[in-house]
């Protein structure tokens, strides 16, 4: 399966809406050709307090132009020309999206309906692996690695774990 969470339609996409509980009556109005709860992990990162969430949502065709007129049509109510938040109702919002055709991505039959489940099923959530810290070079001074590859040459070993000795 390529283009993992890419929506495989050609010019099929998501138009949404989300909100945050740190800005209150404030949405924000996109689009996305991948799934949009992964959009929302995008957005919700260090620069905000809070993670958005997915007021609603709908697959659509032309989702660039569905965007756009959606813009076009709260441009009076746009926060900041170059971002796309609105100061709106959220249930005016909806009464906007409402009037777009939703896309239905037909599964032809149910054997293909279940092999899709069953693919999602087996991957396994990723889990961040922690790295250790890197050691920068310029942080330790030339007179301890020489104490390091003293030790080491007196223990006659070869292994890389090694006692730090701290700079004074």
């Amino acid at each position: 399966m390529s283009g993992v969470g890419k929506i495989q339609t050609k010019n099929v996409g998501s138009v949404y809406c989300l909100t945050n509980p740190s800005m209150p009556d404030i949405c924000k109005i996109g689009m996305t050709d991948r799934r949009v709860e992964e959009r929302v992990e995008e957005l919700s990162n260090t620069s905000v307090p809070t993670p958005f969430e997915v007021a609603f949502a709908k697959l659509v065709n032309n989702p660039k132009q569905k965007e756009k007129m959606i813009h076009k049509l709260l441009s009076a109510h746009r926060i900041n020309k170059k971002r796309e938040f609105f100061n709106y109702p959220l249930d005016k919002v909806k009464q906007i999206f409402d009037l777009i055709d939703e896309v239905e991505v037909p599964i032809e039959n149910e054997e293909e309906k279940e092999e899709e489940c069953v693919v999602e099923q087996q991957q396994p959530e990723r889990t961040p692996v922690p790295r250790p810290p890197k050691l920068r070079e310029n942080r330790v001074s030339p007179f301890t690695l020489s104490r390091i590859r003293e030790r080491r040459a007196a223990a006659n070993t070869s292994d890389y774990y090694y006692e730090l000795v701290e700079c004074e």
